[in-house]
Parts: structure tokens; sequence; C-alpha cells
């Protein structure tokens, strides 16, 4: 998880209200027939998708979901709260 401030990048007001949500593989084996599971992994690893990290955020206002660069960038973009860059 980033330090960087958020600011939903959808409804551009919440700066405070997110639920991060981390991604976890485990190896498993099943019984072909039975459906039963007759190994599973001890250690949860984490998962990249396609070279992101494992870790998305979701706005709990609008309850956009993407990755937390994108929430990063965001508020990068606005800057400081109370302080909007002139366009």
């Amino acid at each position: 998880m980033d330090a960087a401030p958020y600011l939903c990048p959808a409804c551009r007001t919440n700066r405070t209200r997110f639920t991060l949500i981390y991604h976890f593989a485990q190896q498993v084996h099943k019984d072909p027939r039975t459906g039963a599971l007759t190994f599973a992994a001890d250690e949860l690893a984490p998962l990249e998708r396609a070279g992101r990290p494992a870790l998305d955020v979701r706005c709990e206002i609008c309850n956009f979901q993407g990755n937390e660069g994108v929430f990063v960038k965001a508020a990068q973009k606005d800057g400081p709260p109370g302080q909007r860059p002139l366009s």
C-alpha cells in the first residue's frame, strides 16, 4: 500500500473512505470425481495480474474499483484538498 493520498477518479469527492482489496492465490488439488480437496498449500502467494500489483482500491462512496495507481494519480492531479490547479 502506498503512503500517498487517494482521490476517487470517478466521483472526485472522496479522499478518505476506501476499501483495500488484496488478491492472493492458493494452490489446491481436487479429486476429479468427488471434487474433494486432496491438497491445499499452507501459504498464500500474492497474485500479480498482467504486471499490476495484487491490490485494488474501492471507493466507499460510489463503489468505483481500480488499481491503487489510479487513485494516487487522481489525487496528484487534483492537488491538496481545497486547492484545485488552474485549468
